[in-house]
């Protein structure tokens, strides 16, 4: 179980450095938390260019700048599609944020 922490705790380090050089706003712990989630979910690319960083920064963050990120390309059809999967990951982490 250490040597999975351990790992856990390493793989997370680029993205809690894209949170922490991003944000420019306090974060409350919890907040930071679910913006890690997020960013390693999106990439520390995606998340520096999202509409909810930019929202955040600006001070008009809100449960729907969340939910922007719930699609995925199909692999079949190339297409994007909206994965229950990701709702419901993306509503979890809206929740730890608090909005």
């Amino acid at each position: 179980m250490e040597e999975a922490e351990k790992l856990l705790l390493v793989s997370l380090k680029p993205y809690e450095d894209g949170v922490r050089d991003t944000v420019k706003v306090t974060l409350k712990q919890n907040q930071y938390d679910a913006l890690v989630s997020l960013c390693y979910n999106i990439g520390t690319a995606g998340f520096k260019n999202s509409t909810l960083l930019k929202h955040l920064n600006e001070g008009k963050i809100k449960r729907a700048d969340f939910l922007l990120y719930v699609k995925a390309r199909n692999p079949v059809t190339g297409q994007l599609q909206i994965l229950q999967g990701l709702v419901n990951r993306r509503n979890k982490e809206a929740d730890l944020f608090g909005v």
